[in-house]
């Protein structure tokens, strides 16, 4: 399998993680928040919110960030897949919350 950097794969998402000291820091994609409390740890190849609670590696940020599930996102940063549209989303947003 491939590996995929996280710091690259955030950038490449359009983000852009400010550093702090060896970590970098931003606003998170998952929440609505004003100060920065999600964390990228280059040297491990993880990430946390301390706002949202979620974190995880490389495929948990585009499982979390597009709405997709391990397998999908796998075939998305291999490029075999393009990531899904806003209403498709929605959908699984929706079927997401309703099995909670």
């Amino acid at each position: 399998m491939e590996k995929h950097d996280l710091l690259e794969t955030i950038r490449n998402e359009g983000l852009e993680p400010q550093k702090a000291g060896r970590l970098y820091k931003m606003l998170c994609p998952c929440h609505q928040e004003r100060n920065p409390s999600f964390y990228i740890y280059p040297d491990k190849q993880r990430w946390k919110c301390f706002g949202c609670q979620r974190g995880g590696d490389v495929y948990d940020f585009i499982r979390e960030l597009k709405g997709l599930s391990f397998k999908e996102a796998v075939a998305y940063l291999g490029g075999k897949i393009a990531a899904p549209d806003r209403e498709e989303l929605e959908t699984r947003k929706l079927i997401r919350e309703f099995r909670k």
